[in-house]
């Protein structure tokens, strides 16, 4: 099961980030995950790497408020692991979540 939030470019880019966890190197354990997808496009003038610190800061952002929101909405869940992407003028962040328990 997937849960798709798609915004374009706005001027509105307002919110809170997060700071990144790491985690030792080793295989990711998805069984029963579901996935939250979060899809934003860039600018014209915007550039973004294959790592989420290299995206632009407005956007990084607003992918970490709509992460914190949707948490907030969705309390019986568990964040698993995050995944990134950057497909032509569009940035790509993938969480996968649990139940509970």
């Amino acid at each position: 099961m997937s849960d798709v939030c798609t915004s374009r470019p706005t001027t509105t880019r307002h919110l809170a980030g997060t700071e990144p966890e790491l985690i030792a190197a080793s295989a990711l354990d998805l069984a029963g995950c579901d996935r939250l997808e979060i899809v934003v496009g860039l600018y014209e003038h915007e550039r973004a790497g294959l790592r989420f610190e290299t995206w632009p800061p407005k956007l990084q952002n607003d992918i970490a408020t709509l992460i914190a929101q949707w948490i907030e909405r969705n309390p019986t869940r568990v964040l698993r692991a995050q995944t990134c992407a950057v497909q032509e003028r569009a940035c790509v962040m993938i969480v996968h979540h649990a139940a509970k328990g």
